[in-house]
């Protein structure tokens, strides 16, 4: 598609994971898909997965990870696992390691 007052300038791709604000009165944005069938992205292009969500497919969920305790490894290369901080362990984070930091 294409955007502007003249409908001259090209849209981006939108990475495959948008659709582009085009037409005369659009701004060539994207607007990223967000939807539990296709995914949920974000990013100028759509080309990042949402917060909180991870994969190529931006389909995976982080699990509560008890933040601060610790954080999701979220986006497109993420995994999904928690990565804990200083002195915590556990699948979501929410054990104390014994004597501190480990």
């Amino acid at each position: 598609g294409f955007y502007g007052e003249a409908c001259d300038q090209q849209c981006p791709s939108c990475s495959g994971h948008g659709v582009c604000n085009d037409n005369r009165d659009g701004n060539g944005s994207c607007a990223c898909v967000f939807s539990p069938k296709s995914g949920f992205f974000a990013g100028a292009n759509c080309d990042q997965c949402a917060s909180g969500y991870y994969g190529s497919s931006c389909l995976g969920s982080c699990p509560d990870c008890n933040f601060p305790r610790g954080s999701c490894s979220d986006g497109i290369s993420g995994d999904g696992s928690c990565k804990c901080g200083a002195g915590m362990w556990g699948a979501n984070c929410s054990r104390d390691c014994p004597g501190g930091s480990d």
